[in-house]
């Protein structure tokens, strides 16, 4: 199996080869949308590496895979100033049981 990252900065591509993971730079949503479907559809990626950014950009997709699918298995790793979403974790765990996060809950 392999691993493929997905990112649109540089510094992480770079560091993930050097890592021995192969990886693609996609300029925008449309790019990254193009190579998730094309990751997907490659029965030898077993592990796609989404940054915080690129899950955003493809969360229903990324979930829907996660609900309905056993491979590849998709991770997602900070950006490059090492920051993720505070609720990151929490928020992920309730929508993929589907429980919503009421606004006043949050306070």
């Amino acid at each position: 199996m392999r691993s493929l990252a997905l990112t649109d900065n540089r510094d992480i591509l770079t560091g993930l080869r050097m890592a021995g993971i192969e990886g693609v730079l996609c300029g925008n949503e449309e790019s990254l949308r193009d190579e998730f479907h094309r990751a997907l559809a490659n029965d030898k990626v077993g592990l796609i590496i989404l940054t915080t950014r690129g899950f955003y950009a493809l969360e229903e997709e990324v979930i829907d895979v996660k609900m309905h699918r056993a491979s590849p298995l998709i991770v997602t790793i900070p950006e490059i100033d090492g920051h993720m979403d505070q609720d990151f974790i929490l928020k992920y765990i309730q929508e993929s049981i589907g429980i919503g996060m009421k606004d006043d809950a949050k306070e």
